[in-house]
């Protein structure tokens, strides 16, 4: 028994027992309101800037798409123009002219035209 007690003795100089330092948990409530608080700012602040986005985005969306509705007309009286254009160089081509002074002929009466057919039958 006496071993027993010297061991312990021996033991009890070796472990010491564990003291853990005192925590504040005041100023950790304190931190984490206040980061609480930053990062509520932060949510704000984020999604009033990509609100912001979207809309400047929807906007350019309507500019793109009228000048392409501007653009697709421009390309149709593009086309129409040189299909004019082909047309006037033709036409150039072959000596036409624009009327300016047109005169008729005057065509004897139907009723006429059909005696004299079948007179000379």
């Amino acid at each position: 028994m006496t071993t027993i007690l010297l061991s312990y003795r021996v033991m009890g100089r070796r472990v010491s027992s564990i003291s853990f330092p005192r925590f504040n948990w005041k100023m950790f409530y304190l931190l984490a309101a206040l980061l609480s608080l930053c990062l509520l700012i932060f949510y704000v602040y984020s999604v009033n800037k990509i609100t912001a986005n979207i809309l400047v985005v929807k906007n350019y969306n309507k500019q793109v798409e009228e000048l392409s509705r501007e653009n697709r007309m421009l390309q149709a009286d593009l086309e129409q123009f040189s299909f004019w254009g082909k047309i006037m160089v033709g036409a150039k081509e072959l000596s036409f002219e624009k009327t300016t002074n047109i005169k008729y002929l005057q065509m004897p009466s139907t009723d006429s035209s059909l005696a004299r057919v079948e007179q000379i039958r």
